[in-house]
């Protein structure tokens, strides 16, 4: 059982209504198709994101871009890298390939095959790892096929495997962790004692944030 009283803090929100910037060493321009092609340290920002490549594509028409070669997204509180992004400015979703993503607030780690991204903080990340230890080499982190992540809530996943270090450990064939930087009032894990002088003690505490 959780009783959720707080609600989450809003996170900031991406500007896509602001005016698109592209630059690089060679820019190619497909009036008809409304398609930009960059080449050679190309850089793409709007607001508070910045997309940088060793080249990117961007459909003015439709908002898609596409970025490849040493790809780096960062918007506010993220940060994104991997060998292909790709990302809709008008709708803020997209994905990564063979990247990984990390965010400050939640010290969240995450690496995958692929990071799909339905909304400004909701993925699906598939054959991934993840951890909320900050460092080259983490004391833990959780692996799984499939795992469902909204950043400032909660992460779900299906047979998912504990690692220490980089050993595996154990098994969970479900697993929800929240990963949140407020407190919120909720009971607190059951604990079950026993002392000489109350013999067996069952305790079911409860969290009330103030």
């Amino acid at each position: 059982l959780w009783a959720q009283m707080a609600v989450a803090a809003e996170r900031p929100k991406l500007d896509m209504d602001l005016p698109v910037n592209l630059e690089a060493d060679q820019l190619d321009f497909d009036e008809a198709r409304g398609l930009y092609h960059a080449q050679g340290k190309a850089r793409l920002s709007q607001g508070t994101i910045q997309l940088t490549s060793d080249q990117i594509w961007w459909n003015k028409l439709t908002g898609d871009v596409d970025a490849s070669g040493n790809a780096r997204f960062a918007g506010p509180g993220e940060v994104l890298t991997g060998k292909r992004i790709t990302y809709n400015l008008q709708h803020g979703t997209g994905a990564v390939d063979e990247g990984e993503a990390h965010w400050q607030a939640e010290s969240l780690h995450i690496s995958g095959r692929r990071l799909e991204r339905l909304g400004p903080t909701h993925f699906l990340v598939y054959d991934g790892r993840f951890t909320l230890c900050n460092g080259e080499s983490p004391a833990w982190s959780l692996g799984a096929s499939r795992t469902d992540v909204t950043v400032g809530r909660y992460l779900t996943a299906k047979h998912a495997l504990i690692y220490v270090k980089d050993v595996p450990s154990f098994y969970l064939p479900y697993l929800s962790i929240p990963i949140k930087t407020e407190r919120e009032s909720g009971f607190l894990m059951p604990k079950i004692g026993f002392s000489t002088t109350k013999g067996t003690e069952l305790s079911t505490a409860w969290y009330q944030v103030m």
